[in-house]
């Protein structure tokens, strides 16, 4: 079972509710762990930044065209 399949699983519980046995989702579990680790071997770390815009996530209401309070 790839990543794809498990995500289809486990949409599919979510979205009709369908029980998934615990097996099933330990599986599951052990399967996006996995990718998880394969995805952060084979991607090279960046830089942090504070949003995907990369400006900073509380700009202050002033310089966001709201009168100070």
């Amino acid at each position: 079972m790839n990543l794809e399949n498990v995500r289809d699983q486990l949409l599919d519980a979510a979205a009709f509710g369908k029980y998934l046995p615990p097996e099933q989702l330990e599986h599951a579990a052990g399967k996006i762990a996995e990718a998880l680790r394969v995805f952060r071997m084979l991607t090279p770390e960046q830089p942090a930044t504070p949003s995907a815009s990369g400006a900073p996530r509380h700009t202050p209401s002033c310089q966001r065209g709201n009168p100070t309070p």
